[in-house]
């Protein structure tokens, strides 16, 4: 199996962590977005239940996990 290539930022070095934990957040944000317009709820919400059945909701679940542990792994807290 290919090695990945690894991410890199505008400079052409590495992604930093809080870059990539940056980037894991706002994928997460837009999830979130759309999840919310598709069952017509205000994204602004802060709790929300997704209808069944709404494609975005197991995508954002996903993007979340990875975020939150991204932001475990290199601050050794969780997000509030």
């Amino acid at each position: 199996m290919p090695l990945k290539k690894a991410r890199t930022g505008k400079r052409g070095g590495m992604m930093s962590k809080a870059a990539n934990i940056e980037r894991l957040r706002l994928k997460a944000r837009g999830l979130w977005v759309k999840a919310c317009k598709h069952d017509l709820i205000d994204p602004r919400e802060k709790f929300v239940a997704f209808l069944p059945g709404n494609p975005w909701d197991e995508k954002y679940n996903k993007a979340m996990e990875r975020y939150i542990k991204a932001y475990y792994d290199h601050y050794h807290t969780v997000p509030l």
